[in-house]
């Protein structure tokens, strides 16, 4: 089951400050379709939803760029820090942002998404 993956930045979150929680965009530069939606699986498959792109990668892999860490080159909006976040703190990433889900069908989805992150 897909969700739209939407959670603070990992990266801010390695650094010690909790972020709002962002509906992720694939990369301008990465994307065959021009920035597409991010949705996240229950297997911690991230999916691209542009058309043309449907790139997946697995969540733990993922490079993160956000206004709050990157640094934007004034010759291009496009042009972030992009940095891999921990392990630790991508899973608090995600807690964080499944916190709402508590004792909900929310919750057995965020627990298989904890089963499947190294995998």
């Amino acid at each position: 089951m897909e969700m739209p993956l939407q959670l603070p930045c990992p990266v801010c979150v390695d650094d010690g400050r909790f972020t709002q929680s962002f509906n992720w965009k694939h990369s301008p530069t990465s994307c065959n379709g021009g920035g597409g939606g991010l949705m996240l699986d229950d297997d911690a498959t991230i999916r691209c939803t542009a058309s043309n792109c449907q790139t997946t990668w697995n969540l733990i892999d993922s490079l993160w760029g956000c206004p709050h860490h990157s640094n934007p080159d004034s010759s291009s909006a496009h042009s972030y820090e992009y940095r891999k976040a921990s392990y630790v703190a991508t899973v608090e990433a995600l807690r964080f942002a499944c916190s709402k889900y508590k004792n909900t069908p929310g919750q057995a989805w965020f627990d298989r998404l904890m089963r499947n992150l190294d995998n």
